[in-house]
């Protein structure tokens, strides 16, 4: 569908409408009510201009935008005074038209404002390993160790200096005795019994 007038045309989208969508759809009784509506989708859904802290809320040519542009048209399609109706077409056209000639100005920094990213890096996985961190007892003089797996989030307490080389070491596999399959070709049968 399309709407004119004497500066410019505006194509239509054309979304469909989900059941969710037809519920969300108010059909209003008088002009009255209807044009206030049609006044806040001005405002706040199809102006591209407006922004809070330098960031743009709408896009031309978005979804967003052009579900805005339907329930707008869905909604003056209802009035019935022929003057509002063109007053409310033409004001829908020439805003669209403003936001078609900033989105083409400020193309470039749009874009670049919802660039892609860097990729991030991945986080480094901790190791099963054990730590040592040492501390003196205040009241013994004792220097105590203290072995802590941030993996497990184990922690040993010890006196020894040593330990954290046999923590850290991989503890040895256990060789498996294989068991092997005799095949029938290898076994002899000894039949002959001797008698006393």
């Amino acid at each position: 569908m399309k709407l004119a007038n004497e500066n410019s045309v505006l194509v239509l989208p054309n979304i469909e409408i989900t059941a969710d969508r037809w519920r969300r759809l108010k059909f209003y009784k008088d002009n009255y009510d209807a044009c206030v509506r049609l006044e806040e989708i001005l405002a706040d859904e199809l102006n591209c201009n407006c922004g809070e802290n330098g960031v743009q809320i709408r896009h031309y040519g978005d979804y967003n935008y052009s579900i805005a542009i339907d329930d707008y048209y869905r909604i003056l399609v209802r009035i019935d005074d022929p003057v509002l109706y063109n007053e409310y077409a033409n004001k829908l056209i020439n805003l669209d038209a403003e936001n078609r000639e900033y989105y083409i100005v400020n193309q470039n920094a749009i874009k670049s404002k919802y660039a892609p990213t860097t990729k991030l890096k991945r986080k480094k996985r901790v190791k099963n390993e054990f730590v040592r961190n040492s501390t003196t007892d205040m009241f013994s003089g004792k220097t105590i160790y203290i072995y802590d797996n941030p993996y497990t989030g184990e922690c040993i307490e010890s006196e020894d200096d040593s330990l954290l080389e046999t923590l850290n070491a991989k503890p040895k596999a256990k060789k498996k005795r294989r068991e092997r399959d005799v095949k029938t070709i290898n076994v002899t049968f000894n039949f002959n019994i001797k008698k006393k």
